[in-house]
């Protein structure tokens, strides 16, 4: 089996509000304990609070 660099670059992914701005998530907020869990995230520019099942911002790598 042959294995090739592959370059890639970190990106971060946003989950973004109704209003287009960037949900971020609220620190020391408590989380739900649903399956799966839920965060609790502000939007950056309306402050609109909304629970959502995943992280944002998210690490990703893409390729380069």
């Amino acid at each position: 089996m042959k294995f090739e660099d592959v370059p890639v670059r970190p990106v971060m992914r946003y989950t973004l509000c109704e209003c287009g701005g960037r949900l971020l998530q609220v620190e020391y907020a408590p989380v739900l304990l649903s399956f799966p869990a839920q965060y609790l995230h502000q939007c950056a520019l309306c402050g609109r609070q909304k629970s959502l099942r995943g992280v944002s911002p998210t690490l990703v790598y893409e390729v380069a």
